[in-house]
């Protein structure tokens, strides 16, 4: 079974491969299964507004390519050192939507039936 792959860890392998100190993924476009992800490192924090402490990006960022083998090679990895689940991060549970009414809705992680533990 094939691990399953989120933005947010396509936005962490960026900044890994990288690798420039405080460099932040901000922004993520899916590329026929591959992922583009745009970030720079940030020139301060906003001080009101409505993003009142969010990092601040200004200019052009650096766009890095992840690759769905580099995300499989992470989760792999992640797996053996850890022991927990890609999927669910050891937690048992993935997320299943969201709506106005009752908020993030999880459900069982299908890859370890709910244990958390990585598969051998």
């Amino acid at each position: 079974m094939k691990h399953g792959f989120s933005i947010n860890d396509c936005m962490e392998a960026a900044e890994a491969k990288v690798g420039i100190e405080d460099w932040k993924a901000y922004q993520w476009e899916d590329c026929d299964g591959d992922s583009i992800v745009t970030g720079s490192v940030p020139d301060g924090v906003y001080s009101k507004g409505p993003r009142k402490g969010e990092p601040r990006f200004v200019g052009k960022g650096k766009r890095v390519i992840i690759t769905r083998a580099e995300l499989e090679a992470r989760a792999i990895a992640y797996e053996a050192e850890t022991g927990k689940c890609w999927d669910c991060k050891g937690t048992g549970q993935t997320w299943a939507g969201w709506n106005k009414a009752e908020g993030t809705k999880y459900r069982e992680c299908q890859r370890c039936n709910g244990t958390g533990e990585a598969q051998q």
